[in-house]
């Protein structure tokens, strides 16, 4: 997710799963499209010039309905970000309606720290933060989701 605008608090949500494309890779995905019912498929090349295949969601209704459930056993950050969106959107929709700084503060992080390893974002935190008044000291600690301590089972794959 990221927010499409300096000045603005609107978050876009885009969820998107992938690899190196492979016979075997598009037929998973496509498996995955078909169970799930939304999102769509995507090749691309990518900075070798090698098919990229991947599977995208950008419906922030599917994401929070189909994709969460259904990612409930991942672990790692992955997991800590999937764990995030549904206080991302209820937040999002609160400062639609009126600004508390607080929230904000708190919206900000929140999104800044999901896939902190991913793709570099257009605007810095700093930059961000500076636009709503807010300071990068300001005290916000992300809250911690839970690691998932429950193996998934075969049956459930099947």
């Amino acid at each position: 997710m990221y927010f499409p605008l300096k000045d603005s608090l609107r978050v876009v949500f885009y969820f998107s799963i992938g690899q190196n494309y492979n016979p075997e890779s598009a037929i998973l995905l496509l498996r995955l499209q078909a169970i799930l019912g939304v999102g769509n498929i995507k090749i691309e090349l990518n900075h070798t010039g090698r098919p990229h295949i991947k599977y995208v969601v950008y419906n922030t209704q599917e994401i929070l309905e189909k994709i969460v459930p259904y990612f409930l056993f991942l672990y790692g950050q992955k997991r800590f970000d999937l764990g995030k969106l549904h206080r991302i959107y209820d937040l999002s929709n609160t400062l639609s309606k009126t600004f508390d700084a607080n929230l904000a503060l708190e919206l900000i992080h929140l999104v800044y720290s999901t896939n902190p390893k991913g793709q570099e974002r257009k605007i810095t935190l700093a930059e961000k933060l500076s636009t709503f008044n807010c300071s990068i000291k300001d005290p916000f600690e992300i809250p911690v989701v839970p690691e998932n301590i429950d193996l998934p089972s075969l049956l459930g794959f099947l």
